[in-house]
């Protein structure tokens, strides 16, 4: 198992029961401390905040290299996506060994670019996981190929939020992805915000944090 993660932790003085383990994967040309920011609306929780090792530029990182021919169709190498799948997944463990965190639910809460990701690690490694917290993401054609076995996805929850006004990744894809979860019997939470764009806003957040609580 790989130990050389680079991540920002939050560990709560006076866990209980309730506490969540929260990973937060940050965006294309951001950083751990930025998606960490977030950590003010779980301070009940862990919080692990990762940073990807492919530096872009100072303080700047990705997780794949990606271009787009239009917003429908990113170009990506897949050899860097399954990369990415096995540092995650290796990560998760560790936290689990590291903090003993075994008998604690997963939440991803991912934005944009790891959005995308987070379908792929659902697909492919629904046992690591319980929550996918999903920003402002797609999901990549190889990931809609996966095989699902709908029997490891009960009590599985999936929430989508997305802007109207994303100049990035269109809304339009969150009727693909609708599709895509109810393979797998989960009937996905979605919430479309008007005039949204490619970000993340209070008022969302304090939707997660409402959603999370239930």
């Amino acid at each position: 198992m790989q130990n050389n993660f680079k991540y920002i932790k939050q560990v709560p003085n006076n866990a209980s029961k309730d506490s969540k383990v929260i990973i937060m994967l940050h965006w294309v040309r951001s950083n751990a401390d930025n998606m960490f920011a977030l950590s003010e609306y779980f301070e009940n929780d862990y919080v692990f905040s990762l940073n990807w090792l492919y530096e872009l530029w100072a303080n700047s990182y990705a997780w794949y290299n990606m271009s787009y021919i239009n917003w429908r169709t990113p170009v990506y190498n897949w050899a860097e996506v399954e990369i990415w799948y096995q540092y995650i997944v290796d990560f998760i463990e560790y936290v689990k060994k590291q903090y003993n965190l075994w008998d604690r639910e997963i939440y991803l809460l991912w934005f944009s670019q790891w959005s995308n990701m987070s379908y792929y690690l659902y697909g492919k490694s629904p046992e690591l996981i319980s929550w996918i917290i999903a920003l402002s993401g797609r999901f990549l054609k190889e990931t809609a190929a996966l095989n699902i076995n709908n029997e490891l996805y009960n009590n599985k929850k999936v929430f989508i939020w997305h802007g109207t006004s994303d100049d990035v990744i269109p809304v339009s894809v969150v009727a693909d992805l609708e599709v895509y979860i109810n393979k797998s019997w989960v009937n996905p939470v979605i919430k479309i915000y008007d005039n949204m764009p490619h970000t993340i806003i209070p008022e969302e957040m304090m939707e997660v944090v409402k959603f999370l609580n239930k």
